[in-house]
């Protein structure tokens, strides 16, 4: 039994002593807080103050150049009034003189910003026709190409075609047949006699084929086989 009423008071003591210094904390956290504020405002004020005090003096400063500046146009304005006629005639002189000048300039140098965009033009045109010409040239020598039958590849491909039979070849017969208009029907491959096996698989019936070289330039290019 006292071994409970000594817990409990010593669960209390905690208690008060935990409340205590909650409140503790919380003032002095309120405290600073205040303290932090104050100083805050005290930084604001200074700065507007020193703020006012450079608008003053930038206010003071421009009125005192206004001033100096209004006193120099009234001292060139009575000099101007002071010099008679003879000044003048002499600015207007000048400034004829100067106008021609400014207009012979003008027209030399756009005399000789056309000479050179004629020159331009020249040149350019020069060199479009000579590039046409190189172009015209290079089309001429790559449309160089020449298109030969080639009967040895056809009848290779009639020999594979007959040395490979197929189910439906012999249940329901074939003829081979060459003929050229194929071409225009499907595309060429390059021979190899598994390509040639691989397209044989499911025909029968007519099978037309054939075959030619192709030459660009004089020289050889490929051969080009056909199956329709």
């Amino acid at each position: 039994m006292k071994k409970m009423v000594i817990f409990i008071v010593s669960v209390l003591v905690l208690g008060v002593i935990s409340m205590y210094s909650c409140i503790a904390n919380s003032k002095r956290i309120e405290q600073e807080k205040t303290k932090n504020v104050t100083e805050a405002t005290e930084n604001i004020q200074e700065v507007i103050e020193e703020n006012n005090n450079n608008s003053n003096l930038v206010n003071n400063i421009n009125n005192e150049s206004n001033e100096s500046v209004q006193n120099e146009q009234k001292q060139d304005t009575q000099i101007k009034e002071n010099k008679g006629s003879t000044t003048s005639k002499t600015i207007r002189k000048s400034n004829i003189e100067s106008t021609k000048q400014e207009k012979s300039t003008i027209q030399k140098t756009q005399e000789t910003n056309n000479s050179k965009k004629e020159n331009k033009v020249v040149k350019t045109e020069s060199s479009s026709n000579e590039s046409k010409k190189e172009e015209n040239k290079k089309v001429e020598i790559t449309n160089e190409e020449k298109r030969v039958r080639n009967d040895k590849m056809i009848e290779t491909m009639k020999n594979v075609i007959k040395n490979n039979e197929t189910e439906d070849m012999k249940n329901f017969g074939y003829e081979i047949v060459v003929d050229s208009s194929i071409k225009s029907k499907t595309n060429y491959f390059t021979y190899t006699e598994k390509r040639l096996i691989s397209k044989i698989l499911y025909r029968f019936g007519t099978i037309r084929i054939y075959a030619e070289d192709l030459y660009v330039n004089g020289g050889y290019a490929h051969t080009e086989c056909f199956i329709y």
